[in-house]
């Protein structure tokens, strides 16, 4: 919950009129729902997997 508030944070960022405020809002925001995605799907998969493959 906390990376998707953190996400539209600095989302906002995207409306500012300077480039360099917009820009940073987009990448901000997409590497945290980059993470949050990595932290959710492939991190518990790749877990499962390495378990799966010592036994």
């Amino acid at each position: 919950m906390s990376a998707l508030t953190t996400c539209f944070g600095f989302g906002s960022l995207v409306l500012a009129n300077r480039t360099g405020l917009m820009t940073l809002g987009f990448v901000v925001g997409a590497g945290i729902l980059w993470l949050l995605a990595c932290a959710l799907i492939i991190l518990p998969a790749v877990l499962i997997w390495r378990q799966g493959a010592g036994s």
